[in-house]
């Protein structure tokens, strides 16, 4: 999971003393809500029902089972998909060939043609000196082009490329 936190504004910093110190008065609170949500979590977790399982299933079940003693229903589930909708978009965005192929099927649902044909279609989207960088395969069958063939085979990724054949 990845958390963003706000940049703490400057009339609100302080030393880390005072922040520990601040922290020791507020621990038996913060010990007592989050046993309060363990008891509601092993309370619940018998009953608890996801409509679709990810990845990490029994995590999900239980902060599910867990959310109604802190927030109201859905709200971890609506935090947990936002999140890793997040955490796929940067990646997405940090690797120049996936942000290519975005780009590319932007405009259309499939797209059909050789490896070299998408790869020089993708070049010429991303632009030179993207193309020219270390990151870019050389050629379809390259090291590097048979990973990039790789990612698009893999049945959980999305857009769909049809090769010609």
């Amino acid at each position: 999971m990845f958390l963003t936190l706000e940049p703490i504004p400057e009339e609100r910093r302080r030393p880390e003393q005072e922040l520990w110190a601040a922290f020791e008065l507020e621990r038996p609170r913060i010990l007592g809500v989050l046993l309060d949500a363990v008891a509601k979590g092993l309370a619940e977790l018998p009953h608890t029902k996801l409509d679709k399982l990810p990845r990490m299933a029994d995590f999900a079940l239980w902060a599910t089972a867990c959310e109604t003693a802190l927030w109201p229903s859905g709200t971890f589930w609506s935090a947990y998909c936002g999140n890793r909708d997040e955490a796929v978009d940067g990646v997405i965005d940090a690797d120049p060939i996936a942000a290519a192929v975005g780009a590319v099927m932007t405009t259309r649902t499939e797209w059909t043609g050789t490896a070299s044909d998408l790869l020089g279609a993708l070049a010429e989207l991303a632009g030179e000196r993207v193309a020219k960088a270390k990151t870019w395969p050389d050629s379809p069958g390259s090291d590097d082009g048979r990973r990039v063939r790789g990612r698009f085979r893999r049945p959980d990724r999305r857009p769909r490329l049809r090769p010609s054949r």
